[in-house]
């Protein structure tokens, strides 16, 4: 039932002002209370205009009344209310900025903030604040992006020919010729025991001793076609200048007739050092590049090697050799078959593509 209204409708220039209020508007309130007018004043009542608004008839009545008392002051955004928040603006950004120093910077006998020692120094040596529960400053620091996470430690090159070198290879890829391949070779230690992992026991604790008998060991000898996302591999008892001299053999009986490319590390059985495998790769017609020291992420093949601890050797305990081996290649075999075998390779524009 509708209530009688004695609310005056709006005047031609404020009619032209909530148009112009409605169309600008991006409080989506002022946007439903100039509507809510211009409605009143089309000679709709309350009850007929909250179903177009999608509001309750009472919401209307009270914008209506409001229109009647204040006029177009009535759509200004209503403030939120509540407590004014404790912690301003400056402050967060203070406590955000001395959350990025380290401790030792103000004389503290540790080297890592924790919430607690945070808290505390907030509170009672820089007096920035009265007082702070941890889980409000940890949210707090969570809003400025800083958050508690891991350290990683991690294999960084420094050598001085690093960009030259990338730059060299991107160059080569760019610029094979038709039917030439860009390869990357590295070479795993595999040893044949049993690996901790995870496994299925009605133990509540299931212990591997430290110490045990291993049942082999070889060398997975491995290369990554950047070019068609596949790798090949081969298994040796060494890594010594004979085993990678017949393994570059092998690769040139896998690409017969094709311009090959070759990137690997500054191992001392690799053509940067060893005489013996720069004569044979010569003879073979392979071109190499040497990576530079110390960058292990700048070789894919150490991610197919990290695949292959993580999915075959973390939750191993094969009896001898042969069994891993075929394991090792079963997954090998798969992961060529997948879509997405190709790795990214950060300085290789399109190199994930295939």
């Amino acid at each position: 039932m509708t209530r009688s209204l004695k609310i005056r409708k709006p005047t031609a220039a404020e009619a032209r002002r909530l148009q112009v209020v409605l169309e600008d508007a991006p409080d989506k309130q002022v946007q439903r209370r100039a509507e809510a007018i211009l409605f009143y004043a089309a000679g709709l009542n309350a009850v007929e205009i909250a179903p177009a608004l999608h509001a309750y008839a009472n919401t209307i009545y009270a914008d209506l009344h409001a229109f009647e008392l204040q006029g177009l002051s009535s759509l200004k955004p209503l403030s939120r209310g509540g407590v004014s928040p404790r912690i301003t603006s400056e402050q967060c950004a203070e406590i955000w900025r001395l959350a990025e120093r380290e401790p030792t910077e103000f004389g503290l006998p540790y080297g890592r903030w924790s919430l607690s020692n945070f808290q505390d120094f907030l509170v009672r040596r820089q007096r920035l604040l009265k007082k702070i529960s941890r889980e409000h400053l940890r949210c707090l620091l969570k809003k400025g992006g800083i958050r508690f996470q891991r350290v990683q430690r991690k294999l960084i090159s420094h050598d001085p020919q690093r960009r030259a070198i990338l730059a060299r290879i991107k160059h080569v890829f760019k610029h094979l010729p038709p039917g030439g391949v860009l390869l990357f070779f590295d070479v795993k230690p595999v040893t044949v025991k049993a690996y901790g992992g995870r496994r299925f026991s009605s133990a509540k604790r299931v212990v591997l001793e430290r110490y045990q008998k291993t049942r082999g060991r070889f060398y997975l000898f491995a290369i990554y076609d950047a070019i068609s996302g596949c790798t090949r591999w081969r298994y040796y008892y060494g890594k010594r200048t004979e085993f990678v001299c017949c393994f570059m053999r092998q690769v040139r009986y896998w690409y017969p007739t094709q311009e090959v490319w070759v990137v690997l590390d500054q191992d001392s059985a690799h053509p940067c050092k060893s005489h013996g495998t720069r004569r044979v790769m010569r003879s073979l017609k392979l071109h190499w590049i040497s990576l530079p020291k110390g960058s292990p992420d700048d070789n894919p093949v150490e991610t197919i090697f990290s695949d292959v601890q993580q999915m075959i050797l973390d939750n191993s305990n094969d009896p001898d050799e042969q069994t891993t081996r075929k394991r090792i290649s079963q997954h090998l075999n798969r992961r060529n078959r997948r879509r997405d075998r190709f790795i990214h390779i950060p300085y290789l524009a399109d190199s994930h593509i295939g």
